[in-house]
């Protein structure tokens, strides 16, 4: 029997250790990590055992999204904003889509560093995908080319377009 995805509920979690400095935080630019989809961060050295539990590791701060999110968000570390500052970013996608980037730095900081509204919402057909349907999985990022991909759906004189 297939199960449904669950999918977060309009509401991006930053999840950090505090005994982490944000500053030095890994890049996560593609769905698991890397192109093998490992999940594995191989180059780690500040998580263990003993400073990942429920004390020192948890929730920092949320934002609220335009949509549910399918796919994952993604972290970019060392972005300079449009104010010239350097900040790591994450990146959320949403079902309704729009792109999201949000401080990973500021918990203070609550409206979004930009946000790009990519199509209207399109209604869902799907058991498994609730009310609508737009960007599903999670994008990629280049830094070297400085861009984001992803993919949406949308409808164009009733034909379904990617």
């Amino acid at each position: 029997m297939k199960r449904p995805l669950k999918p977060l509920r309009r509401c991006a979690a930053f999840l950090l250790s505090s005994v982490l400095s944000c500053v030095h935080a890994e890049s996560v630019l593609t769905e698991h990590n890397d192109n093998a989809r490992t999940g594995a961060n191989l180059s780690e050295t500040r998580l263990t055992t003993a400073n990942v539990n429920t004390r020192q590791f948890g929730k920092l701060f949320e934002r609220y999204v335009d949509g549910s999110i399918y796919g994952q968000p993604l972290v970019v570390s060392g972005v300079r904003t449009d104010s010239g500052q350097v900040r790591n970013v994450v990146y959320v996608a949403t079902m309704h889509d729009s792109v999201f980037a949000f401080d990973a730095d500021d918990s203070a900081a609550t409206a979004p560093l930009w946000v790009q509204h990519l199509d209207q919402p399109r209604s869902a057909f799907y058991n498994d995908i609730s009310t609508e349907i737009g960007i599903v999985s999670t994008p990629v990022i280049s830094k070297a080319h400085d861009a984001i991909y992803l993919v949406t759906y949308g409808v164009s004189s009733g034909a379904p377009r990617h």
